[in-house]
């Protein structure tokens, strides 16, 4: 897991989480792009196992669990806003900055990482480690069911996705709806970009299905640990390029920026749907018998082309791909 992974301790027992350790793994998440949030909610999820194992009396001793353990979060750039313009000029401002060949693929890897950020704004804020996981085998495809005929209302592709953060629990699935363009367009760009970079390398097999629409790489980083290992770092390289070219909005900001455009459209309850935030979360895969939630369907998907709509995403994406091509044309393409 990530103290394994920030600490080197490859066997962890309850007796290491102390102070010291958790340093460690503050510095490392820093270090390696993460923000002072994403160290916290690791703190917030190991204070629960902890919890959890003295309650069960797997252990018996106290933890020394205190503030001081946690990372400062900087206020006011959690609450900073972002508009079109800011993806605009950090698309402008990816350039290769020499001949030589690692130029060229940290450019791509520069546009790889705003084009991330877009999907994720574009899929109603998912979570990096969700797109080890997506493919063409969540889509809805079942004509029959009650599911199908609610959320698909047109020729759009639509994906039952439950997210990474709360795949192991008792919760309701979200269906987003996969335009043609942007989104689907978001998909192929990213999964090129990544196959110039990777494939002739030895993580070749790493390339998601070159048939499958949705597939941008061929493994979920849950089941393997040299797969996990593997994602995390291309996450660490995509943090660093966000950094460089998008500087304060890192891409877990998609969905705070994605939520922010919905609240001025629709209701809070709405809003909370479409990111998948909602005590109401229910109304996502209740059977649809009573038409009373085809307006709710309705709302959710005329909100979501709304937001795309406010934020242009259409030309965004448009801008993303020229620069691709312009970059593509001057060679580095896998054979």
């Amino acid at each position: 897991g990530n103290f394994t992974y920030h600490t080197k301790i490859k066997e962890p027992l309850f007796t290491d989480i102390n102070f010291n350790n958790i340093m460690i793994v503050k510095n490392s998440v820093i270090k390696k792009g993460g923000s002072a949030a994403t160290h916290n909610k690791y703190l917030r999820d190991l204070k629960a196992i902890c919890n959890y194992a003295k309650l069960t009396k797997y252990v018996f001793h106290d933890f020394e669990f205190n503030k001081q353990w946690r990372a400062k979060e900087d206020i006011t750039l959690r609450v900073k806003t972002i508009t079109p313009e800011v993806i605009y000029q950090a698309i402008e401002n990816v350039k290769r900055k020499s001949h030589r060949k690692s130029a060229k693929l940290s450019a791509y890897n520069e546009l790889e990482a705003i084009g991330l950020w877009l999907l994720m704004f574009c899929t109603r804020g998912m979570y990096y480690k969700d797109f080890s996981r997506i493919n063409e085998s969540i889509i809805n495809k079942d004509t029959n069911t009650d599911d199908y005929k609610i959320w698909c209302v047109d020729d759009e592709m639509v994906i039952v996705h439950r997210r990474n953060k709360t795949k192991n629990r008792v919760s309701s699935p979200m269906y987003i709806r996969i335009d043609n363009y942007p989104t689907k367009q978001l998909f192929w760009m990213i999964k090129y970009s990544f196959a110039v970079r990777f494939w002739n390398t030895t993580n070749r097999n790493k390339v998601g299905k070159i048939n499958d629409n949705l597939s941008i790489y061929s493994y979920d980083a849950d089941k393997n640990a040299e797969d996990e290992k593997f994602h995390e770092q291309v996450k660490n390289s995509y943090q660093k390029a966000i950094r460089s070219v998008l500087p304060n909005q890192p891409m877990s900001f998609a969905r705070k920026a994605f939520k922010s455009i919905a609240n001025a459209h629709t209701t809070a309850r709405v809003a909370d749907l479409l990111i998948g935030h909602s005590t109401d979360s229910s109304q996502n895969t209740l059977s649809y018998n009573d038409d009373n939630y085809k307006p709710i369907v309705e709302e959710i998907y005329n909100t979501h082309t709304k937001v795309l709509k406010e934020f242009k995403a259409d030309e965004l994406c448009q801008l993303l791909q020229d620069k691709l091509i312009q970059l593509a044309r001057n060679g580095a393409v896998p054979k």
